[in-house]
């Protein structure tokens, strides 16, 4: 598994969000040197933690961005982003006991996959698409 990279191809044209996802890629390299370079468990459960609440607060704020620009398709931005939490929150809360390098991999493998995806689909939306043309859909 390669650490991944920050390139053009995750810009999405909107600066904070582009800030905040590179923030995100350099969080999982941090988790990628505990699993690799220093696999220490202690390390690598503090680094797994940082990186899921550095995504959970990217989400909040990406989401209030949705609302106040109105965005289209909030509601499935915001139900692909309760999947991933709930999807990588899972995988380490199953190894409660000792989140090792080999969990922490699938957790990365996971993140790291989804988020690239997420990246370069639905959040590239988010500087072009039109506003709903009512209210701010809240999403609650």
């Amino acid at each position: 598994m390669r650490a991944p990279v920050w390139d053009d191809s995750l810009k999405c044209g909107i600066a904070e969000i582009d800030a905040e996802h590179k923030q995100l890629i350099e969080a999982m390299n941090d988790l990628y040197i505990a699993c690799y370079i220093n696999p220490a468990p202690d390390d690598i459960r503090a680094f797994t933690d940082r990186l899921i609440e550095a995504t959970r607060s990217h989400f909040a704020h990406e989401e209030a961005e949705m609302r106040r620009s109105r965005h289209p398709d909030l509601k499935g931005h915001q139900a692909e982003h309760r999947e991933l939490l709930r999807d990588v929150t899972a995988i380490r809360d199953r190894c409660t006991e000792r989140l090792d390098a080999t969990s922490a991999q699938h957790l990365l493998d996971h993140l790291r996959n989804w988020l690239i995806v997420h990246i370069q689909t639905y959040d590239r939306t988010l500087a072009s698409a039109p506003p709903a043309g009512g209210p701010a859909e809240s999403g609650h």
